[in-house]
């Protein structure tokens, strides 16, 4: 759910239910943006659920930059994997599949930690580095002949 606690904070709640009406008052906020004042503080008053302070995640809009605060917003939850959480639950997951994906996902996890520490103790290669991306030269001007 997005709260203002000040005019130029927003602050969003990992509750998909709440995750919706935020992404829905941001895309209004940029449609209009002379509304987006009225729309934090009548947002304020719609409570769906009190979230609790480690719940939430909070973006500081500077300046009125209302499109760089969502882009933040939208980096800060896909680190913290909402959006993965919201396409999980868009259906049902039976008890015995969600056990089944969260010990591949351990399993995983493990692996990879194992990985990362034979790496650094140098018992497996490491992986090449990538190289940077380099640009070719410009092409030669060519002159107009001259008869």
């Amino acid at each position: 759910m997005v709260t203002s606690t000040a005019p130029s904070c927003i602050a969003v709640t990992s509750r998909p239910a709440c995750l919706k009406l935020a992404m829905n008052v941001a895309a209004t906020i940029l449609k209009d943006r002379n509304k987006a004042p009225a729309q934090l503080a009548a947002c304020r008053t719609c409570r769906i659920c009190s979230p609790s302070e480690e719940d939430q995640l909070q973006v500081l809009v500077r300046d009125n930059n209302v499109e760089q605060a969502l882009r933040v917003l939208k980096k800060k939850m896909q680190r913290e994997g909402v959006f993965r959480e919201m396409k999980q639950r868009r259906s049902y997951e039976k008890p015995s599949e969600r056990k089944t994906r969260e010990k591949s996902e351990a399993i995983r996890r493990a692996r990879k930690l194992a990985r990362k520490q034979a790496i650094r103790e140098g018992l497996l290669p490491a992986p090449p580095k990538k190289k940077p991306f380099e640009r070719k030269p410009p092409l030669p001007e060519v002159k107009a002949r001259v008869e």
